[in-house]
């Protein structure tokens, strides 16, 4: 590294630094200052492909720190460092999670800030095209941290601006990321967030509150919630849908790691009384449980039965009140176990349980 490569990242570290002891002035005073020292931050960014390593984790550390110190205060200075993110991320997509992380404070910040939904759509989409291609074929494995930060920004909006993730042309392609990483990786991380993201879609195709920040501008609309649930439903069957569950049992097999084996049953629960799933269920879970192997007789043919039933004859676990939770740790015991006979595990070896946490719902 240059030295002023070297001189600017003490630079950014100091703003950093003093951004904390700011805040005790107000957030007035907070915004005042990042007003007059945006356009050197901007310009630091537009430099960043230099030493995109060293650069980028300062830049957006100080990015993050004044946000989060200016809130709704920052709105002003948000096209700046939108464009400041974007660019930054194709010069350097290899190099991105901070930039993703800054993404993720402005989506936490900003995401219930009337008539910004195009606007995050276009972000997201704008990420994804730059992100993706480093992620294709064995991406994810290479470049785990980059994936998880960015199925990460992905479930923020399923969590918090669903209109805008659905409006986002690159929704399929994120989706298919999140069902490949389930049957291809075995990194903790990214599998885990992977299936976070797919767990909080499959509910969100069943129910979003018609009061919650989620529905953003359908908000109180009780039809276009139901015009969201259905659009996210959609995205969720036909062939996505055959590819997730074909994903899920091959991952039970073999791939998922165990902390991840758990999250299946939250998954899939959601989906299974659906009207995009229903009717091929059967057709799909035969064909995703024939291509798993038999390897010295495991898993065998009543192995591979109990789970076909089990799918196919599960109660539905959304109710008007609610997730059943005893339905869903009965699907849980039972895909626990497909993996344990898969792995030749002894079945009192438990699972470390990660199970979705439904109240965030």
């Amino acid at each position: 590294m240059s030295g002023p490569a070297a001189a600017l990242v003490v630079s950014l570290n100091n703003l950093s630094a003093a951004v904390g002891p700011l805040t005790r002035l107000g957030r007035p005073a907070v915004s005042a200052v990042a007003i007059r020292i945006w356009p050197s931050w901007a310009r630091a960014g537009a430099i960043c492909h230099v030493a995109p390593s060293a650069l980028l984790p300062p830049l957006c550390a100080l990015g993050r720190a004044v946000i989060l110190c200016c809130r709704t205060d920052f709105v002003p200075l948000l096209q700046t460092t939108v464009q400041v993110l974007t660019s930054a991320l194709a010069s350097s997509p290899r190099e991105g999670t901070p930039l993703l992380e800054l993404a993720a404070t402005i989506v936490e910040v900003f995401c219930d800030q009337p008539g910004f939904e195009s606007a995050f759509s276009s972000l997201l989409d704008q990420i994804a095209s730059h992100v993706l291609p480093v992620l294709s074929g064995c991406g994810v494995v290479e470049n785990a941290e980059l994936a998880t930060v960015l199925l990460t920004l992905v479930d923020l909006y399923c969590k918090f601006i669903v209109p805008a993730l659905l409006a986002s042309s690159s929704f399929p392609s994120l989706l298919g990321l999140s069902t490949n990483v389930l049957s291809t990786c075995r990194a903790p991380e990214p599998v885990l967030a992977a299936a976070e993201l797919l767990a909080g879609a499959a509910m969100k195709a069943r129910r979003i509150g018609v009061t919650s920040t989620a529905a953003g501008s359908a908000k109180g609309n009780p039809e276009a919630v139901e015009a969201l649930q259905q659009h996210m439903m959609h995205a969720l069957s036909g062939p996505a849908g055959d590819a997730l569950l074909r994903s899920l049992v091959s991952g039970l097999a073999d791939t998922l790691p165990p902390a991840a084996v758990p999250r299946a049953a939250d998954i899939l629960c959601p989906l299974l009384h659906t009207h995009g799933w229903k009717p091929t269920l059967r057709a799909w879970a035969m064909a995703a449980l024939t291509a798993v192997p038999m390897v010295d007789g495991v898993p065998d043919a009543a192995t591979k039965e109990m789970v076909l039933n089990e799918l196919c004859n599960l109660p539905d676990a959304v109710t008007a009140n609610g997730i059943a939770l005893d339905v869903v740790s009965r699907l849980r015991n039972v895909l626990n176990e497909f993996a344990r006979v898969c792995r030749r595990m002894d079945s009192a070896q438990p699972f470390e349980v990660a199970a979705y946490h439904w109240k965030s719902m």
